[in-house]
């Protein structure tokens, strides 16, 4: 049974976040690299540490606004809000 337009969404929203955490891991990496990079002459470590943090942030964004898409797509209720069952 082909999938409905709505759950198209959701999968394609479902596939972009796992991209999403890819790329989270690769520039965590990065980071740590920059890091135990040695000091330089013009290597100036603190602001690409910096900004490579500012990318991290917004990848991390990016994931978090997928998962929104996907929240309400599927009705719009957010799993941290229904009670847990044991």
């Amino acid at each position: 049974m082909e999938a409905t337009p709505v759950q198209k969404v959701i999968d394609r929203a479902g596939e972009g976040r796992e991209s999403l955490k890819q790329q989270e891991a690769h520039i965590r990496d990065f980071v740590a690299q920059v890091k135990e990079t040695p000091d330089a002459e013009g290597f100036n470590k603190g602001e690409c540490i910096a900004h490579a943090m500012i990318a991290l942030r917004a990848v991390e964004d990016a994931r978090m606004r997928l998962g929104k898409v996907i929240q309400y797509a599927d009705g719009g209720e957010s799993v941290y809000d229904k009670p847990k069952t044991a």
